[in-house]
């Protein structure tokens, strides 16, 4: 997964997906600050504070998600991401993308 964005007040942020399981689904994981312990076999990155989805992947695994960065974020501020997508070859069942951290200028 990589980000695109400044994360300037009100600008286009994205998120993409690559390489998931095609046409499959996934849930985004963002959290307030990192957690990195142990879950489903992978590594949960961010603290569960928000759970979205599911998304439907393209027949390539992929997903683009976009929106506008919230304005009042604090600068230096970091909030975490992360992909979540059932996968019956992975381990229990699922597979996770990379964590991102995205500091608010």
């Amino acid at each position: 997964m990589t980000g695109a964005g400044t994360l300037v007040p009100l600008t286009t942020v994205s998120l993409v997906l690559t390489d998931g399981q095609a046409s499959g689904s996934s849930w985004l994981v963002m959290g307030l600050s990192e957690l990195s312990l142990p879950f489903k076999g992978g590594v949960l990155v961010p603290n569960a504070d928000f759970v979205l989805g599911p998304f439907a992947l393209d027949a390539r695994g992929g997903l683009l998600l976009s929106t506008h960065w919230p304005a009042g974020v604090p600068s230096g501020f970091v909030t975490y991401f992360q992909q979540w997508i059932p996968d019956v070859a992975g381990p229990q069942g699922f597979s996770a993308s990379n964590g991102l951290g995205a500091t608010a200028p």
